[in-house]
């Protein structure tokens, strides 16, 4: 596989870990009603996926949520239960900071929302010291898989969409969906059982291994660990690419 011009990282489980949960519970807290009330507005409403369009501020955000639960709440809270529901991904760190001194040129390429990530930005310095190009749904107004993203992804790093590889957490076969059709590279975070095919040029090589097997790794090798149902997968940073 030939060396890529852009690698775009996605942010939720990637760069940061967060939880639906929590921000459901949270909003309930505040609000004084039952979380499966707040789960049916946010999701089954879409009024998070509005929001992670740009289709709605947070203002309409906040009003929207005020008349559905029929409920005054602070407009500062609620963005903050909404939003305080992220953890930095140490294990991440030393790999975009490798990345970086090897050379790469390096973004984000997330759906998210304004909120979400004015709140992630304002507390973890990496997503503002490491990366160049910012490819967000709720500025593009398109969510992955949808193409437009990727096509502007694209546009935004000043490379074609075939010289994109794109780091991300694996919930479904990438190559399904529109997305398809704009052709980019994927590596996934729970590869197949076994070494994965990470290509040689990134200095990232994804190993996964039972629990036995982490005992025996060696302390050359960076130990954070991507939880999955079954596996735990380790990157390890190669340092001739990282002297590259």
């Amino acid at each position: 596989m030939s060396k890529p011009k852009f690698l775009y990282f996605d942010l939720g489980k990637v760069l940061v870990d967060f939880d639906t949960e929590v921000m459901c519970r949270q909003i309930a807290e505040l609000a004084g009603v039952d979380v499966p009330a707040v789960r049916k507005i946010l999701f089954e409403g879409e009024l998070q996926r509005r929001s992670e369009l740009g289709q709605i501020s947070g203002e309409q955000f906040h009003e929207i949520f005020c008349r559905q639960t029929a409920r005054q709440v602070d407009a500062a809270l609620l963005e903050h239960a909404a939003s305080a529901i992220f953890e930095i991904n140490v294990s991440i760190i030393p790999v975009v900071a490798q990345l970086s001194q090897a050379g790469h040129r390096l973004g984000i390429l997330s759906n998210t929302s304004q909120a979400h990530w004015q709140h992630c930005r304002d507390r973890f310095r990496i997503l503002t010291e490491g990366f160049e190009v910012y490819t967000l749904s709720y500025r593009v107004g398109a969510m992955k898989p949808d193409t437009a993203i990727y096509r502007v992804a694209a546009e935004l790093a000043g490379v074609r969409p075939e010289e994109i590889f794109l780091h991300r957490r694996h919930r479904r076969p990438h190559c399904r969906g529109p997305g398809r059709r704009v052709r980019r590279r994927t590596i996934h975070l729970d590869a197949p059982t076994g070494r994965s095919a990470a290509p040689p040029w990134c200095g990232v090589q994804l190993l996964s291994f039972s629990g036995e097997t982490q005992k025996s790794i060696t302390k050359e090798t960076f130990r954070g660990c991507f939880k999955t149902r079954r596996l735990c997968f380790s990157i390890t940073m190669k340092s001739r690419y990282a002297e590259a």
